[in-house]
């Protein structure tokens, strides 16, 4: 990686860092938009079985951020760009480590983003309707299920 690219990657780890889950998780970005609803997931865990889950969420260990959206940071060679991307412009997350990800969307491109360290989290619903969480860094992959 050279130099510039590096102070590149620094500079949007360190815009990243000052995200709180306090200023991220209120209640006008928690419920932001329409929730998704039994939006239907394939997770694909780095030890076991692929699964399907259904999706409450996105977020921190302390709470939902959002239900329809992911925030990121896009990283290319014209600098760091925060940007939000849509669950339903999403047809699969493979996870690179440490928040990298790309991201396969549904028209067929692909972006390699960094996932805000406060939108890490997945809440899944289980059969009883009850919440549970999953780590991103626990996953190599998510595929959405349309």
């Amino acid at each position: 990686m050279t130099a510039p690219r590096v102070a590149l990657l620094m500079t949007a780890l360190a815009l990243a860092a000052p995200w709180s889950a306090t200023k991220w998780t209120g209640g006008a970005l928690a419920n932001a938009g329409e929730p998704a609803g039994s939006l239907s997931i394939r997770i694909v865990p780095r030890n076991g079985p692929a699964h399907i889950e259904t999706l409450d969420g996105i977020g921190c260990t302390a709470a939902i951020c959002s239900r329809v959206f992911v925030r990121t940071l896009l990283v290319n060679d014209e600098g760091a760009a925060v940007q939000h991307v849509d669950f339903d412009t999403i047809a699969a997350i493979e996870m690179l480590g440490a928040g990298d990800a790309r991201v396969r969307l549904i028209d067929g491109t692909f972006q390699r983003v960094l996932v805000a360290a406060d939108n890490r989290v997945l809440y899944l619903l289980d059969e009883a309707g009850r919440t549970k969480t999953v780590g991103l860094g626990d996953l190599a992959a998510i595929e959405f299920l349309r």
